[in-house]
């Protein structure tokens, strides 16, 4: 059976490899190359921050970000989004307005306030999604920005992927973090810093108490999204359970009842 290779995709991965201090020029060329659109930044006294976002009282819950980090003029969140669902905006955006509200309450100054910056790579958008979406928050009619100091944008790694696949190589970087084998080996080559992410990767894959660590943080996301999804079914069950006996008391047919709830005769006849 073939290893499993983990990739730069994974969050835990994407930290080990850009968060440890002996690679902090990497993570600053990455994320210049990712920022070229709306920064121009050296990025010089870039520092890496807790992931745990400061609670305001003990009825909020917690949250904790891929990586944040922050310069004299910036703050700068990286979500690492393995899959996309209706829900993923509003959670990551929850992280970046957050550390916005504690700005708010520590700067001299409104006009003092640093840039904020989130940048979302994410799996599983449609390929009708741009490779790169910038989100500013702006007037509908007038186009005007209402702020402009909070800056979101998402990467669509799938697209990017494609595009690489087809000779465009505006976003190689973030293409990189999704490949493997020789792939990985044509994309990096030649380019200092995308070799240096090369060489990491493939060491850490080669560590066996970082990649017994990785299996083991992927059967407990497993564990978690099988409960998640058992919840679920559930609560669809017993939904389905209710409008059923509100037909029977309505007289309803079984068979009309079992076809409109998805239920077999067997237990809609078990609920009379």
């Amino acid at each position: 059976m073939k290893k499993k290779f983990f990739r730069g995709t994974n969050d835990n991965m994407f930290k080990a490899i850009f968060t440890p201090k002996k690679n902090r020029e990497l993570l600053k060329e990455f994320i210049k190359r990712s920022l070229k659109q709306v920064l121009n930044s050296d990025l010089e006294d870039l520092v890496i921050l807790s992931s745990e976002i400061a609670k305001t009282n003990v009825h909020i819950k917690g949250k904790t970000v891929d990586v944040l980090a922050e310069t004299k003029n910036e703050v700068l969140n990286i979500e690492l989004n393995n899959g996309y669902y209706p829900a993923l905006h509003n959670r990551n955006a929850s992280y970046i307005f957050s550390k916005y509200s504690e700005e708010v309450k520590v700067s001299e100054t409104y006009n003092k306030m640093k840039m904020f910056i989130q940048i979302n790579l994410t799996k599983g958008l449609s390929k009708d999604y741009p490779s790169l979406e910038i989100y500013m928050l702006k007037g509908e009619k007038s186009n005007k920005k209402y702020i402009d100091n909070l800056i979101i944008l998402e990467f669509n790694i799938d697209k990017i992927k494609d595009e690489w696949y087809n000779g465009i190589s505006e976003y190689n970087f973030v293409a990189a973090l999704d490949l493997e084998g020789e792939e990985l080996d044509k994309i990096c080559e030649g380019d200092k810093y995308m070799e240096l992410f090369e060489k990491e990767v493939k060491r850490l894959n080669q560590n066996q108490k970082f990649t017994e660590f990785m299996s083991a943080k992927e059967e407990e996301e497993k564990l978690k999204k099988t409960l998640i999804e058992d919840a679920i079914q559930k609560g669809e069950m017993k939904k389905q359970i209710e409008i059923a006996k509100n037909m029977l008391e309505n007289k309803m047919d079984v068979k009309l009842i079992s076809k409109l709830t998805e239920l077999s005769i067997s237990e809609i006849e078990a609920l009379k």
